[in-house]
């Protein structure tokens, strides 16, 4: 699933020779993962430290010599996610269908 990939990467996995997703770092949340048993799309404990990663992300925005931040904020009820400060609403699924859409289509304007 390419999406879970997009996910992965932003994450900040990369992509082994071996087709494993692993982190490039001392602080693993997972073993290396073949691109195909990634569960962003299936598991809050995959998923949430997603999530948190996208509310402490800061954009910074240079207006008449004065830097403002703005923090994304994700809200996530039973039939909507929505993420503060961009356009993305999902409203189709279930929570963790709706915020999994939220977070790739978060990721995929971020990447822009």
């Amino acid at each position: 699933m390419k999406e879970n990939k997009l996910i992965a990467e932003f994450w900040g996995m990369v992509l082994g020779e071996d087709g494993t997703m692993y982190y490039d770092d001392a602080e693993n949340f997972f073993t290396p993962t073949p691109t195909n048993k990634l569960k962003f799309h299936e598991s809050w404990d995959w998923l949430m430290p997603v999530v948190e990663k996208i509310e402490d992300i800061e954009n910074k925005e240079i207006s008449t010599n004065l830097i403002k931040y703005h923090l994304y904020d994700v809200e996530i009820r039973q039939n909507v996610t929505t993420i503060h400060g961009t356009n993305i609403e999902e409203t189709a699924g279930d929570k963790l269908f709706n915020t999994y859409h939220a977070v790739v289509e978060f990721i995929k304007q971020h990447n822009k």
